[in-house]
């Protein structure tokens, strides 16, 4: 089995697109736990307040194989890239660990993931 941890973040229409996301991702993802979601400000070029949640769990999928499903699950809530050019985040999802290695490191140096890893 293969642990992961996934960071979920949107800026339209925050909390209604991080629950569309979790409900897409718990019927693809069986077992998988959410933290709490909590507010913060863009990070970077980013436009307006964010809400974030993490997410984790155990797979048998490979880490491509888990990043197919988070793109598509992107795509699925409406995420495109001319929303993004717009600074219209639907939803983003990112593998942030998998089997315990760190990626997207500067995103562990970010206050809310500190926070809700110690969470989830």
């Amino acid at each position: 089995m293969n642990s992961y941890i996934l960071a979920l973040g949107s800026n339209i229409d925050r909390e209604a697109n991080i629950s569309n996301a979790q409900l897409i991702l718990k019927k693809e993802l069986k077992g998988i736990n959410f933290s709490r979601i909590i507010q913060s400000k863009a990070v970077g070029n980013g436009i307006g307040i964010y809400a974030n949640c993490l997410a984790q769990g155990k797979t048998m999928l490979t880490e491509n194989e888990l990043k197919i499903i988070t793109k598509s699950t992107e795509t699925i809530c409406g995420n495109s890239k001319e929303r993004r050019e717009k600074g219209e985040v639907v939803i983003d999802i990112d593998i942030i660990a998998f089997n315990g290695e760190k990626r997207h490191k500067k995103d562990w140096e970010r206050d809310y993931i500190q926070k809700l890893y110690k969470e989830i």
